[in-house]
């Protein structure tokens, strides 16, 4: 006897063949090849928008420590004219 996804069921009871993955044909390889093309797409995307945030963050953290020194350099001053009377 021959079951219609083709495994073959002996006269002795043991099963042979058939298939184990279900949906290997052209088309659906075909879809998941476009699925996983669109998905490479949107990763890129993301990469690209993570790319520029890294960027930003690091720029900004640049300017904070511009700032910072700034800061200090007139604190330093202050304290130096505090302590010249």
């Amino acid at each position: 006897m021959v079951t219609l996804d083709g495994q073959m069921i002996h006269a002795g009871g043991s099963m042979t063949g058939g298939s184990l993955a279900k949906n290997t044909g052209i088309l659906s390889r075909a879809n998941e090849l476009k699925r996983l093309q669109q998905r490479r797409e949107e990763l890129r995307t993301d990469l690209e928008r993570l790319k520029q945030d890294g960027l930003s963050a690091r720029q900004a953290v640049e300017d904070a420590k511009l700032a910072a020194e700034t800061a200090r350099g007139q604190l330093d001053a202050g304290e130096e004219t505090l302590q010249q009377r």
